[in-house]
C-alpha cells in the first residue's frame, strides 16, 4: 500500500519522511491523521489552491500578482493593507467585496456574494518598513540588490480556513535568483515556476 500525505511545505514533507523512516508505523498513524484533518479543512472537501503570478520590481520596491484561487472553501481572505486590489472577479465576473482593516498592517476582504469555485485578484503595491516597524529592518522588503517575501508579511491572499497548495510564477530582473521551498517546474531566464503541496 502506498500512502501519499500532502502538506503546505517541502520541508515538513522532508522532515515527516524522515521520522516515518526512523519511527515507524506510529509516526505514520500520526501523519496519515494530520494529513485528512489538513485536506478536509474547507466544507466542500477539495484542498484550496492558488495559482500566484507576480513580478517584482525593485528598482521601485513594489510587486503586482495576479492570483487565481480554486475551490477557496471561503468568501474570505487576508491581505496586505499595502496592496491595492486592481480587479476581482468570482467565477469569471467581476464581484464587489467589503473590507476591514484588522490592523496597522492586514486588511480582511469578504466578498458580496456566497462562496465561488474561483475567485482571480490583481493587485499590486510596495512592502513598507513602515508596516512592519518591529519585523522588517533586514528582511520581508523589495529593494535593487534584495528580496524577501515571509508568509506574515501576507504579500499574497491568505484564505480564512488557513491551508492551501500553491503554484508560483515569478518574473524579476535576470540578476536575481529565486530560493524557496516546493519543487522547481520550470525555470528560464527571466521566469521561474515553482509547486508547493
Amino acid at each position: 500500500m502506498v500512502t501519499r500525505l500532502y502538506f503546505p511545505t517541502t520541508f515538513f514533507n522532508i522532515m515527516y519522511s524522515i521520522y516515518i523512516m526512523n519511527l515507524g508505523l506510529k509516526i505514520l498513524l500520526f501523519n496519515l491523521i494530520t494529513g485528512i484533518l489538513v485536506l478536509n479543512a474547507t466544507e466542500s472537501g477539495a484542498v484550496p489552491h492558488q495559482d500566484i503570478q507576480f513580478k517584482i520590481f525593485p528598482e521601485r520596491g513594489q510587486l503586482h500578482s495576479r492570483v487565481m484561487i480554486i475551490n477557496p472553501g471561503s468568501n474570505r481572505f487576508r491581505l496586505n493593507s499595502d496592496m491595492v486590489i486592481a480587479r476581482m472577479k468570482a467565477d469569471g465576473k467581476p464581484v464587489s467585496f467589503q473590507t476591514a482593516k484588522l490592523d496597522q498592517n492586514i486588511t480582511e476582504f469578504t466578498l458580496a456574494e456566497a462562496t465561488p469555485g474561483t475567485i482571480e485578484i490583481s493587485y499590486s503595491g510596495p512592502i513598507l518598513a513602515s508596516s512592519y516597524p518591529k519585523v522588517i529592518n533586514l528582511v520581508n522588503r523589495i529593494e535593487p540588490d534584495f528580496t524577501e517575501l515571509a508568509g506574515y508579511v501576507q504579500w499574497y491572499p491568505k484564505p480564512a480556513g488557513g491551508y492551501f497548495n500553491f503554484s508560483l510564477e515569478v518574473r524579476l530582473p535576470p540578476s536575481f535568483k529565486v530560493v524557496t521551498n516546493g519543487l522547481l517546474i520550470r525555470e528560464r531566464r527571466k521566469l521561474s515556476k515553482w509547486r508547493s503541496f
